[in-house]
């Protein structure tokens, strides 16, 4: 889709592929909303295994991204701006799980010329991260143990094999150890999951 404000709602778009980016849908300098869709296992051989975007102000609402693949960045989503003070992706009120992508499992924003806003959002199970690139957080992210966020693992118990996570992905952008969903891991991240140790209520 390039251009335009089209709206896509209520669909399904399933085990696509392309040679290229974007294998279940592309995005170009365009305002488009999707709604209430699911995108699943989709795979590209380029960026953006589910979507991929570029420019404009797109919209990715109450959609569901799961299992989707690419052997560049993005399993998921991938999105490129063009200009980060006037084109913007919001994605809002989504379940974004077990994508498999190079860097951005879940999602890969581009550094520097790209602004993500993302909230009510649920990213778990993307590999090698949940997120890759800095986002907007507008509150209500969570991950894989939604009901224990610190668990990383999720194994009941919050300890040492969840520090040891927090650790390896210190200074990194978003993912399942920025527990305070602030675009990167650091010591507020710490200091959340000490706070949490023990075992899971």
């Amino acid at each position: 889709i390039k251009g335009g404000a089209p709206i896509i709602r209520n669909c399904i778009i399933r085990n696509n592929f392309a040679s290229g980016h974007g294998a279940g849908i592309l995005l170009i300098d365009t305002d488009a909303v999707i709604e209430n869709c699911v995108f699943e296992g989709n795979v590209a051989s380029g960026r953006g295994g589910a979507i991929w975007a570029i420019g404009g102000n797109p919209t990715v609402v109450d959609t569901v991204v799961d299992f989707n693949d690419s052997a560049s960045q993005g399993g998921g989503i991938a999105w490129m701006g063009t200009d980060v003070v006037n084109g913007r992706l919001l994605v809002e009120d989504c379940e974004i799980r077990d994508n498999l992508a190079v860097g951005g499992g879940g999602i890969w924003i581009k550094p520097f010329v790209s602004n993500l806003e993302l909230g009510g959002t649920s990213l778990c199970g993307n590999a090698p991260n949940e997120i890759e690139g800095a986002y907007v957080d507008l509150g209500g992210n969570g991950g894989c143990g939604l009901g224990c966020p610190a668990d990383l693992n999720e194994d009941g118990e919050i300890d040492g094999a969840d520090l040891a996570t927090i650790l390896s992905a210190w200074g990194t952008f978003g993912g399942a150890a920025d527990l305070n969903t602030d675009g990167v891991v650091d010591g507020a991240d710490l200091t959340a999951l000490l706070a949490a140790w023990g075992s899971c209520q």
